[in-house]
């Protein structure tokens, strides 16, 4: 498999892929491919971390990040790994149920301690 940086070529793709995935999820009002293009263009976003056909978890510890967050079904993430932020104290600012607001650690307790908000705007 092939990963790549995300192009604007494939936000078209990734925006329906998104709308389709979500489309039996168990929780979801509709809007998830909108929450991608919002992603995108907020303050926090990191293209360099934007891939296409796999997480980027290889990429994320190359540049030093401790941990990846990502929004989902805890029944598909929970097998990876992921747990909710509410776990180490962390909050969302939306209106997505906290339990569908999931982190990963890239390194043992990368991320004990902290306490804050994951804010995607």
């Amino acid at each position: 498999m092939k990963i790549r940086r995300e192009t604007e070529k494939d936000f078209g793709e990734n925006y329906d892929l998104v709308k389709v995935a979500f489309q039996t999820a168990n929780v979801s009002d509709g809007k998830e491919q909108d929450f991608v293009v919002q992603l995108r263009s907020g303050e926090t976003y990191v293209p360099e971390l934007a891939l296409v056909a796999d997480q980027s978890f290889r990429l994320a510890g190359e540049m030093g990040y401790t941990a990846v967050s990502l929004v989902g079904d805890p029944a598909t993430y929970h097998r990876f790994g992921f747990r909710s932020v509410a776990e180490w104290g962390i909050t969302y600012i939306h209106e997505i149920p906290v339990e569908y607001v999931m982190a990963c650690e890239r390194v043992p307790n990368g991320l004990e301690g902290l306490r804050g908000k994951v804010d995607c705007s």
